[in-house]
Parts: C-alpha cells; structure tokens; sequence
C-alpha cells in the first residue's frame, strides 16, 4: 500500500512538472499568433482614425458580433482583429443604398 502511494506521488509530480514546463512554450505560441501581419504592415494599420475614416465606414470591414467588437477585413484574409475605429491606406467610402 505504501508504494502504491509514492508511485502516485511520483506521477503527480511529473503531471505538474510537464504542465509548468509548457508554460513557456503556450506564451510563446500566443505571442506569434498577435504579431501583426505583414499585410497590416503594408497597408498602414493604425488603432485610430484617420479624418474620420475609420474601418467601421470601410467597404472592406467585415463587422463583428456587435457594432464595438473587433471584426475582419475582406483584404486581410483571416484575420478577424481588426477594430471598427482603425485605418489603413485600403480604406474605400462605404456606399449606403
């Protein structure tokens, strides 16, 4: 009986030693997945406005789930962080009907 509770003891440990040895590598992995993109770069990504244009008044803006939450852009395949108060040099006037 006594060994049966060192050999969970010993298993234990070594579940949490692997859990904090992926730590790292988790923190790495999400800081990749942040980077702007180079498309981003190119095409002048800004957080703010520009002159009241702003990605929410953009023909390209795909919106998100409300008017404030992040959304995509039809030029930016995949990436769905782009803010409805950015700019970049794509931006086209959205027309009303």
């Amino acid at each position: 009986m006594k060994d049966l509770n060192i050999h969970s003891r010993r298993e234990a440990l070594k579940i949490m030693s692997l859990g904090l040895a992926s730590i790292p590598l988790l923190s790495i992995s999400n800081a990749t997945m942040a980077a702007p993109s180079p498309l981003r770069a190119a095409l002048g990504y800004q957080d703010k406005p520009k002159d009241g244009h702003k990605c929410s008044n953009c023909m390209h803006f795909v919106p998100g789930k409300t008017a404030k939450d992040n959304g995509g852009c039809k030029l930016m395949a995949g990436d769905d962080g782009i803010s409805p108060e950015a700019w970049c040099t794509a931006w086209v006037e959205l027309k009303k009907a």
